[in-house]
């Protein structure tokens, strides 16, 4: 039997090491917790504190039909409490998982010399390497942070926040920087998010991002665009440079939050091809460019996406298993932005296919038709994006549940879907996911 070690047990290192573990003899190696990122300082505990917003909403959405209104106050001390709880079930749960598989967990930093492992205490000579270290926040260096700056480097540092800040300011309209400004906007904040860019979410169509930039101005968020910003003050205030060459200087914030992106994860010693931002170059089977040394998730690049890497995870498992994964990809992967409401993506949007010279046709359905979306107050809308011929190559949703929704389009997609397929599918009364229903009998 064959020796495998994974370097990294985020998502894609446990989700290989225990696909693996039936054929290989497999060693997981992790410098921190098991996890990794998503677990412990990603999806996970910002999922839990999205989970906690959307109670406070539905608690204010009541107060139209309660006798006496009540007012939602969150206890950071005990949130932060229950976060880490729940993070450390998870935890739990993983390590279990590694232990019934036979997965030999080693603890600490390693360094890469050819075709060996060297960790502190001993050398491993495996026949196949995986590395899936993952990504980190980006330098805060490119700031002038003056000492004393009320200022959370990155969105690790800023998920243990011990008190909720009466005014936040966050630099960076990426995913991560917009679902804690929504986040944090719903337990009390006044937030303002400068962007640098000339509109928030870059990884989504234009039209997408500006129609959640609407909605979350109408909830109290404030935007500050083609924001260059320069400098963070002893006071929270900051400065920037505008489209104009103008230097700007802000109100003092009580807090600011850095949130500009990540990068690459690199291990010392590890000799393979990157590209010019330090990710691992792959090929179809995720082999470097050394023999004998694969790489998945963050490391070779973005989006960055749990459920990315652990559909890498599986193909790589499979392939090294001596499956054949010619006709199988990581590239229908759906993409989520868990604001309020809810931004979800799957497949091509309209400007990946103006890009591509495709001809398509869009077809467009507010959640206002279902009695589901009266009965909850809620107001959204679903969009398929289609060949001319009507088979479904896209879908975006913005609206409640639109992380759930998404993925029927997923199996849409995936089964190569007509849109008038969809008026054969009875979905259950009343429920979002009549949208679907109702897309396909109009269309």
């Amino acid at each position: 039997m064959k020796n495998v070690a994974i370097i990294g047990a985020g998502v894609a290192g446990y989700t290989a090491a225990i696909e693996l573990s039936s054929h290989f003899r497999v060693t997981l190696f992790e410098k921190s917790l098991t996890g990794g990122t998503c677990v412990n300082r990603g999806c996970i505990p910002v999922k839990y504190f999205v989970y906690r917003r959307d109670q406070i909403n539905e608690i204010t959405k009541a107060n139209q039909v309660l006798k006496n209104d009540l007012v939602p106050e969150i206890d950071m001390k005990k949130l932060q409490s229950d976060k880490n709880n729940k993070t450390e079930k998870i935890r739990k749960s993983i390590n279990s998982n590694l232990k019934k598989s036979k997965i030999e967990l080693v603890e600490s930093n390693v360094t890469i010399s050819g075709k060996k492992i060297i960790t502190e205490v001993k050398t491993y000579e495996p026949d196949i390497i995986i590395v899936a270290t993952g990504s980190i926040p980006v330098s805060h260096d490119i700031f002038d942070i003056e000492p004393k700056a009320p200022v959370s480097e990155n969105s690790t540092k800023f998920l243990n926040i011990d008190k909720i800040p009466s005014t936040l300011a966050v630099i960076g309209g990426g995913y991560i920087g917009i679902e804690l400004a929504s986040i944090f906007s719903s337990f009390g904040s006044k937030v303002t998010v400068f962007e640098r860019g000339d509109r928030i979410l870059p990884g989504f169509e234009k039209a997408s991002s500006k129609s959640l930039e609407f909605r979350l101005k109408r909830s109290g968020l404030k935007f500050i665009k083609n924001a260059d910003v320069k400098k963070i003050h002893k006071t929270g205030a900051l400065t920037y440079i505008d489209k104009n060459g103008n230097s700007i200087a802000t109100e003092s914030f009580e807090h600011v939050l850095i949130s500009i992106g990540r990068n690459a994860n690199t291990v010392q010693g590890l000799d393979v091809q990157t590209t010019d931002k330090n990710y691992i170059k792959v090929d179809n089977n995720f082999k470097t460019s050394a023999d004998g040394i694969y790489a998945i998730g963050d490391i070779i690049g973005p989006p960055f996406f749990a459920h990315r890497a652990s559909r890498q995870a599986m193909l790589l498992s499979w392939y090294l298993k001596g499956e054949d994964i010619s006709d199988k990809d990581d590239s229908l992967i759906p993409e989520v932005v868990f604001t309020e409401p809810e931004l979800a993506k799957i497949g091509l949007d309209e400007d990946e296919l103006k890009q591509k010279g495709i001809e398509f046709k869009s077809y467009k359905i507010p959640y206002g038709v279902l009695g589901k979306s009266i009965i909850l107050d809620e107001n959204g809308q679903l969009k398929l994006l289609t060949d001319t011929n009507g088979k479904i190559l896209g879908c975006i949703i913005i609206g409640k549940s639109s992380s759930e929704l998404v993925g029927y389009m997923s199996i849409a997609i995936y089964k190569g879907m007509n849109i008038n397929e969809l008026k054969d599918i009875t979905m259950p009364h009343p429920t979002l996911s009549e949208l679907f229903l109702e897309i396909g009998l109009r269309y």
